[in-house]
């Protein structure tokens, strides 16, 4: 009985060193899932902030990118209306330059008839200077018979005489 008492005690001690090394194998198998459960849950923090802070940026720069197409947006209208704007002042302008136009030719047209006007009277006056040149010399020559026929007569008159 000794024996197997001794055999049991062996059996038992045997069982509590297995069954302590055993407890000890799982606290520190318990110790590494903490640490592993911890570090996740960091690692599990850490990229929760960085994607949020990410989604924070992405949704700002959408916010910024809406800002600015509501904004090319109105620009575009307001290039539109000024286009259409500009379309109706350059219909006006070139009716105007039409007009202006128009103008010019009938004032040129005035211009070389009265060209045409004066050249007749400048030609009417140098004929008429001419005639006037012949008149006169015509005139002169009769003044000098004239002359001649006084002188004449005088001399005629103081031989007779």
């Amino acid at each position: 009985m000794q024996l197997r008492n001794n055999d049991y005690l062996n059996k038992i001690k045997n069982m509590e060193d297995s069954h302590s090394k055993a407890m000890f194998e799982l606290r520190q198998l318990l110790n590494m899932q903490q640490r592993m459960s911890n570090k996740w849950k960091e690692e599990c923090h850490t990229i929760t902030q960085q994607s949020e802070a990410k989604f924070t940026e992405m949704k700002n720069n959408f916010d910024n990118l809406k800002h600015y197409n509501e904004k090319l947006t109105h620009d575009l209208q307001q290039m539109r209306v000024k286009d259409l704007d500009n379309e109706r002042k350059l219909g006006i302008y070139n009716n105007k330059i039409k007009n202006l136009e128009q103008r010019c030719k009938d004032a040129e047209h005035q211009a070389v008839e009265a060209t045409k006007r004066i050249a007749k009277q400048l030609a009417r006056e140098k004929m008429i200077e001419y005639e006037k040149h012949l008149l006169e010399s015509d005139l002169e020559k009769k003044q000098v018979n004239r002359y001649d026929v006084k002188v004449s007569y005088v001399l005629l008159k103081c031989c007779i005489d």
